[in-house]
């Protein structure tokens, strides 16, 4: 079975395929670069301790790997069961399902081969007050198939421009995927989704229009008590390599790390934080370029905290963890004026800098940051405290 076969699993489609005409990103680019954070008490109706438990069933088809959809869903889980919310977390581990790697797309990433029947028993004896289907593979498609069935409400989450990404890495439409992508959300009481700019481009491709449809934000949060300015590290950060320029994430064509590689710089050092299906090849490519591996925990904190910029080269993210995290370290960021760089940083200089021209952004972040000002910035917005009571006020009840 190809990934294209595996698509066609996941994205069943007729021929009343409409392909749409315009390019989100160019889009993106077009709207004005002010960040759409808003407090608590603007986003959320609800005081969370006015919530009684409830059982919820989260559904996600990513699993294992580091990546910003398992970071946001751990810490929102983690979070709410705090809460005394009793979570059920459906992914093909817990449900213990075949999976098969997406060749030519991501072997790191595995679709599950689901089993309806033990699918649906694992709902039923759950028996769930609120289902939330987090992503639109195999297991978000199986639960979806399931609420439908039953006449059960349920709630979705766009995280990824995945249509953009596949149609550049594998040619397959975008258009395509826009309209399977409308067809898998189209019966949801609600998409959630992480910042203003992704629910404008979503409006824009006629998510908004669905009949009953809301689009509501779930933004991201930070762990404050993790993420934060720490003494320079000479030892495994020297002197002679400043200014280090830091990219922190996973290592695969889709984050366009290589737009920040191929920058010349005259002085300081490239550092890249993660692992991934190219870090082999651009490992090769770029000898002069520091290459870290994963990082977790207190080392991954130090990195932050010990690049002068953090570089983030993606046009294809929907958020971006790894800013956050940045500017919770007291580092800023450079970005292209994408969704997430958008959001967050727009043009608050001292967070860090927005430019179609990658090395103008880092120059300029460089020269403009200021780590109190990022620090501060992200308590005040950023907490998963705030993100999970946006979350858990989105939800709705099955019946």
């Amino acid at each position: 079975m190809t990934s294209l076969d595996l698509i066609s699993i996941v994205y069943r489609v007729n021929r009343e395929v409409r392909p749409m005409a315009h390019q989100d990103l160019a889009k993106a680019e077009e709207i004005e670069p002010i960040p759409s954070s808003l407090s608590p008490s603007q986003l959320t109706a609800n005081n969370t301790d006015e919530v009684p438990p409830r059982k919820i069933l989260i559904v996600s088809d990513v699993v294992g790997k580091i990546s910003g959809v398992v970071n946001t869903l751990s810490h929102t889980e983690r979070t709410l069961k705090d809460w005394g919310h009793q979570i059920f977390s459906l992914n093909p581990e817990t449900m213990n399902f075949w999976t098969i790697p997406m060749v030519g797309i991501d072997r790191e990433f595995k679709m599950a081969i689901p089993n309806f029947g033990k699918l649906a028993a694992a709902i039923e004896q759950f028996a769930p007050d609120c289902i939330h289907i987090s992503t639109e593979g195999t297991l978000g498609n199986g639960v979806r198939r399931f609420c439908l069935q039953r006449g059960w409400q349920f709630t979705t989450a766009f995280h990824t421009m995945m249509p953009d990404f596949l149609e550049r890495s594998i040619g397959f439409p975008a258009g395509f995927s826009w309209w399977n992508l409308r067809r898998f959300h189209r019966p949801s009481a609600g998409i959630m989704v992480p910042a203003r700019s992704i629910l404008e481009i979503l409006e824009q491709r006629g998510f908004g229009n669905l009949e009953g449809q809301n689009l509501k934000i779930w933004s991201r949060g930070v762990d404050t008590e993790l993420f934060y300015p720490r003494d320079r590290d000479e030892a495994k950060y020297p002197k002679q390599n400043e200014p280090i320029l830091m990219y922190v994430g996973r290592v695969s064509v889709e984050k366009g790390i290589e737009e920040f590689l191929k920058i010349p710089i005259e002085k300081g050092t490239k550092y890249i934080v993660g692992d991934g299906p190219q870090r082999e090849f651009l490992q090769k490519k770029y000898p002069d370029v520091v290459f870290l591996g994963y990082l977790t925990g207190e080392e991954l904190a130090a990195a932050y905290a010990n690049a002068d910029v953090v570089v983030f080269p993606s046009k294809t993210d929907t958020f971006g963890n790894t800013i956050t995290e940045a500017l919770a370290s007291g580092t800023p960021v450079a970005a292209f004026p994408a969704p997430g760089p958008i959001d967050i940083i727009g043009s608050n200089r001292q967070l860090g800098s927005l430019n179609n021209k990658l090395a103008v952004a880092i120059q300029n972040a460089l020269k403009s940051g200021n780590s109190e000002a990022c620090v501060r910035y992200v308590r005040q917005n950023y907490t998963w405290e705030i993100a999970s009571r946006q979350f858990l006020n989105h939800l709705v009840f099955v019946t």
